[in-house]
């Protein structure tokens, strides 16, 4: 697949997003992850369960094309589309949009960053996951810039009584 004409687009990302792997990845608490210092679940679990990439062998292509949407002022549709995965990453509606198997449970805006239960129907479990966007009050921001994330990841897994 040529990444460079690829135009990101949610449906074909919930279409062809492995389920299985991608349920393996956000379920891996990384021990040695410094607490509020994760990454960003999109790209380092959702990119790579689509596209069968993973930047840590060498192929970050889709991962360099992702960072650069908002960047590229010709490519509107690419923006809107990053746009809308930092808001569903912050309101806690990524996941349930991208599988059936996950329902938002609780959600708490504190402008910076968020929290939120999601609820696994498979696992029967909770996941605590944490959203940061650090540019929110620069002066002047772009609208990418306000909404960017920066952090979005599994905190804690929380088992149902």
């Amino acid at each position: 697949m040529d990444y460079n004409k690829f135009k990101f687009d949610f449906d074909y990302i919930r279409k062809n997003l492995n389920q299985k792997n991608f349920l393996k990845d956000i379920y891996v608490l990384d021990e040695d992850r410094e607490k509020y210092g994760g990454g960003d679940m999109f790209p380092k679990s959702v990119l790579k369960n689509c596209f069968g990439v993973d930047p840590n062998d060498g192929n970050d292509e889709v991962y360099n094309n992702y960072y650069e949407l908002e960047k590229n002022d010709e490519e509107k549709e690419n923006q809107e589309f990053k746009l809308k995965i930092n808001k569903y990453q912050f309101d806690g509606t990524l996941l349930p949009k991208l599988s059936d198997n996950f329902k938002l449970e609780q959600y708490f805006d504190f402008c910076l960053n968020s929290h939120y239960l999601i609820y696994s129907k498979s696992k029967k479990n909770y996941l605590y996951i944490f959203c940061d966007r650090i540019s929110f009050y620069e002066e002047n921001p772009s609208i990418y810039n306000k909404h960017d994330v920066i952090n979005n990841w599994v905190c804690e897994i929380l088992k149902k009584d």
